[in-house]
This record gives C-alpha cells, structure tokens and sequence, in this order.
C-alpha cells in the first residue's frame, strides 16, 4: 500500500510558512500598525455593541466575569515548591495550596493569599528545580543563583525565552499564590510517565 499526501495539509503548511516568512519581514512598527488596522473594525463593534446595553449592565457583568475567570490557576512552579518542601518534611504550604486549590475564585476570604515564608526561602535557597530539570543543588554555586536572579527581561531558556514581562516578584521568587511565574519556572519542564 502506498501513502497518498495530504494536499490540503501540505497546502496549509505552506500558507503557515509564506506567513511566517512574511512576519519576519516586518518591522515592529509595520506590525503594530497592521495589527491596529484589524483590530479596529472589531473595538467598534465592540463599542457600538456595549452602548446597545443598560447602563446598570457593568456591575452585573464584572459579576458574571468574577464567577467564571478564577483568580487562581494551579501553575507547576507552585506544585514543585509544595512538593518539595514536603519532601522536606514541611506540609504547611502543601495544605495551604490544597485550600487555594478549592476556593479558585477567592471567594473565602480565610484562605491564604501568599506562599508560608518556608516555601519562599525555599526558592531563594535555589533547591525548588523539579520536573526535567538539572537539580540545582547539582549545579555549581553560580548557576543557581543565575537561576534565582534571572534577567528581568526573560529567561533564556534553550535558545528560547520565558515570556515574562517583568521580575515576577523580588529576586525572582514567587511570594503570592496569583503573581507571575518566578523566573526559575521558565525553565520547568513535566512529562508523563504513560
């Protein structure tokens, strides 16, 4: 038996790769007036659209918004500290990211906004590097805290950046449950054993 192509599939590869060849050609001020001439047909939409609805909607769809985006999304770097510093005999922040885990949307206002101060000193120790990684407490001195202290700009990672506008929190660490990924997180990696 012989193997047909796929001439529709082999087509839209084809248009993928014109467009990227396109988009590398572009200036960053060509593509941002690109993208602004798409977008403004839609915002006027938008706009005529929200002027179509009661004055009093704003509140009740900040409401609605609030009940379906949680506030809080389990993230692997949060899993790797708790994991971590219960195999180093520390549950506390294990429980108290079980409890977040169960009030997504913030709605118990008892449930802990920030990490325990052991899983912050955690990270800063350099010994929170889970998943595919190079355990850090195997790396030289310098590389983990190149990790801890990563460029604001994004972690270089592999040839590829983390792209993370900014340093997520002080030092690269993660101090509250719903901030940016640490700096060291860019570069965690999960793979399943099935």
């Amino acid at each position: 038996m012989r193997l047909q192509p796929h001439i529709g599939e082999i087509e839209q590869e084809l248009k993928a790769w014109e467009r990227f060849h396109e988009l590398e050609g572009m200036t960053d001020e060509t593509k941002a007036a690109k993208d602004a001439d798409q977008w403004r047909p839609w915002l006027g939409r938008w706009a005529a659209r929200l002027g179509e609805e009661p004055a009093d909607s704003g509140d009740a769809r900040r409401a609605s918004m609030a009940a379906s985006n949680p506030r809080f999304v389990l993230r692997n770097y949060l899993c790797q500290v708790a994991i971590r510093a219960a195999e180093e005999g520390d549950f506390a922040e294990t429980r108290r990211l079980l409890a977040r885990v169960q009030d997504p949307f913030g709605a118990d206002a008892s449930v802990p906004e920030e990490l325990t101060e052991a899983a912050v000193a955690l990270q800063r120790s350099g010994r929170v590097r889970g998943g595919n990684l190079v355990e850090m407490g195997d790396a030289p001195p310098r590389a983990a805290a190149a990790a801890v202290t990563a460029s604001p700009a994004g972690f270089s990672a592999g040839g590829g950046t983390c792209p993370v506008p900014g340093p997520p929190t002080e030092h690269g660490v993660s101090t509250r449950y719903d901030s940016l990924p640490p700096s060291w997180a860019c570069k965690l990696r999960v793979s399943c054993s099935s």
